[in-house]
């Protein structure tokens, strides 16, 4: 509840270094930025979740997406700094970050830096339909305590009933994203122009990943 109600009464969420359980979705609006107050941070040290150094982490046991980002005329300029959102103990099929650019302004400029994704049922990234100019920066998505049995993070042209999207602009630099299940994908792009791509680790740690 003190999540979601900073997150409403604020443009820069600051959140002191703790372990954290949260229920519900947060959602980020325009021009905001949810940030760690310890500072930046060795997102991780290893593959498993024993080794994670951020001082700012959320158990997510909701059933939305933990984080969404888009969906609505309010979703450009928006940061997420030092956090490690864990999904460990969430079921269904729940995502980490859920970035959705179906409203037709487009969610733009958005960075995800020093912060990590993980252990989520579904992706630990899902982007879709028109977004462009995002940048994932020093930030891990992985699977490595649950194989989830799905990509690592997927970026979807346009999920049905939409019929276009376009994404464009997209900047992974240094991440570690990797994915823990047979047939699936550390990064899946449908339709992405302009994916640059710098140093890092994209690589798949189970037999028959693609």
């Amino acid at each position: 509840a003190a999540f979601l109600a900073a997150i409403a009464a604020r443009n820069v969420i600051t959140v002191p270094p703790d372990v954290y359980r949260i229920t519900s979705p947060l959602h980020l609006t325009q021009g905001q930025t949810l940030r760690c107050e310890g500072g930046n941070a060795n997102r991780f040290a290893g593959v498993s979740i024993a080794d994670a150094v951020i001082p700012c982490r959320i158990n997510y046991v909701g059933t939305g997406a933990a984080v969404t980002i888009g969906g609505d005329a309010n979703n450009q300029s928006i940061s997420i700094v030092g956090m490690h959102f864990d999904g460990i103990s969430s079921t269904g099929t729940v995502d980490g970050l859920h970035i959705d650019g179906s409203n037709p302004n487009a969610s733009a400029y958005i960075l995800i830096d020093n912060s990590a994704f993980t252990n989520f049922p579904r992706y630990q990234s899902y982007v879709h339909s028109n977004v462009f100019d995002v940048t994932f920066r020093h930030s891990t998505f992985m699977d490595r305590d649950r194989a989830s049995g799905y990509d690592a993070m997927y970026f979807e042209y346009a999920p049905p009933p939409e019929v276009a999207g376009f994404q464009g602009q997209i900047t992974i630099d240094d991440c570690t994203v990797a994915n823990f299940s047979a047939g699936t994908w550390a990064i899946n792009q449908e339709m992405t122009t302009d994916t640059r791509m710098f140093a890092g680790t994209i690589a798949s740690f189970v037999t028959n990943a693609n």
